[in-house]
């Protein structure tokens, strides 16, 4: 049985999730806070990072399937405020 807190042997796999996630925080910046922390373990991550890694992507893969909804106003007018001269 694999205990939580043994050190992930797939080291090169976890850096290059955890960086494409970082990357994604510009689409989901509610996840900034979860993927900054995963990200402190870069260097000897465990079992249970590597399973906070995947629960990350599940939810990223949840939020893509809800799409994103927008509205047709029927005009793609610009307007502002003042006057450009």
């Amino acid at each position: 049985m694999v205990e939580q807190n043994e050190v992930l042997l797939d080291l090169e796999r976890y850096i290059g999730l955890v960086r494409e996630l970082i990357y994604l925080t510009i689409i989901r910046p509610s996840q900034s806070f979860a993927i900054g922390v995963i990200s402190r373990f870069m260097q000897a991550p465990r079992i249970d990072h590597w399973n906070v890694v995947l629960h990350i992507l599940k939810d990223f893969k949840k939020a893509l399937e809800q799409g994103l909804l927008s509205e047709d106003k029927g005009s793609a007018q610009i307007s502002g405020y003042g006057n450009v001269d």
